[in-house]
């Protein structure tokens, strides 16, 4: 029968007490047959498409090779080393050792003449320096000298050498200091405008051109006629009235009485300048005698006139 405790493969392992069958010991060769052929397909040497068993690369080796390698980058040969690096042996496993045996051949300190290692000091004393003299330095710049410049909200102008780009606002200064503010410009699409601290309480002025003249210019003629227009009719206004100031009749009057007698022939006929005021009948007969008359006079101009036939 078989047994009650098994290996980690489950082989049986009897004790004292019980009684293998043959059954079993068919049960276990199947398992280590199983297992065998399972790990023979790993025992061949694994290449970068088989498994297998990797080779340890021998130290022999590594010395050879390290030297040769080391031979070829102190002369540098290009070529060559990119052909040694080909012809390695990409099946073997480089060990720790190994590794640092070839890094032992290569990884030096530089010298003036050969390759190695070299510090970022050494770096920055060899390196060439480039020329900065066409670059204009932060320093140099009409840039406020805040947190804007480190949250990258100030920004560089853009220019040739006939044009110049710049946001709607140009804040100008007396030099690179912000107490030095002097005033700024400004457009919107379509009007120009300017500030500066001392005129209209530091607020925006509107820019006048040509174009604003002319408008201006207009409306001012305008004016000017209406002007003319008005001293015109305020002149003739002023002539009626000194015409009305002299020629005006002060006061009227009936002056000078006359009586005619209309009974006789060709009595009572008419008299430039008198009107009649009154009219007797003397006899008796209800037939009109006498006319009275009066001089009609008006005082102008500081004399005394009869009126006239018109």
């Amino acid at each position: 029968m078989p047994a009650i405790n098994k290996t980690s493969l489950g082989l049986n392992q009897w004790l004292g007490n019980e009684y293998p069958k043959r059954i079993d010991f068919v049960e276990d060769n199947k398992i280590i047959d199983d297992e065998l052929i399972k790990r023979v397909k790993y025992t061949d040497v694994a290449t970068e498409t088989k498994e297998g068993i990797a080779r340890i690369h021998s130290l022999d080796t590594v010395e050879n090779q390290s030297n040769k390698l080391q031979n070829m980058v102190a002369k540098n040969l290009q070529s060559q080393i990119l052909d040694f690096i080909k012809t390695l042996n990409n099946d073997e496993i480089l060990t720790a050792k190994s590794l640092v045996k070839y890094l032992s051949k290569l990884l030096k300190p530089a010298t003036e003449n050969s390759f190695g290692l070299i510090d970022f000091q050494t770096i920055k004393q060899v390196s060439p320096k480039p020329d900065l003299s066409p670059y204009l330095k932060y320093d140099r710049s009409f840039i406020h000298k805040n947190d804007n410049v480190i949250s990258r909200q100030d920004k560089w102008i853009r220019c040739n050498d006939n044009d110049v780009w710049v946001p709607r606002h140009l804040n100008m200064f007396l030099n690179d200091n912000e107490s030095t503010y002097q005033g700024s410009y400004h457009l919107n699409g379509g009007r120009a405008y300017y500030k500066v601290p001392n005129r209209n309480g530091g607020n925006w002025c509107e820019i006048m051109d040509n174009h604003d003249m002319a408008i201006r210019d207009n409306r001012m003629n305008d004016m000017d006629a209406d002007r003319r227009n008005l001293w015109g009719r305020a002149h003739d206004a002023w002539n009626k009235a000194n015409d009305a100031q002299v020629n005006r009749i002060y006061e009227v009057r009936l002056a000078g009485h006359v009586e005619m007698v209309i009974y006789q022939k060709d009595a009572g006929r008419e008299r430039n300048g008198y009107v009649v005021t009154g009219v007797v009948e003397g006899t008796g007969d209800r037939i009109i005698d006498i006319l009275q008359m009066r001089i009609l006079q008006f005082h102008r101009n500081g004399q005394w006139l009869n009126a006239y036939f018109a």
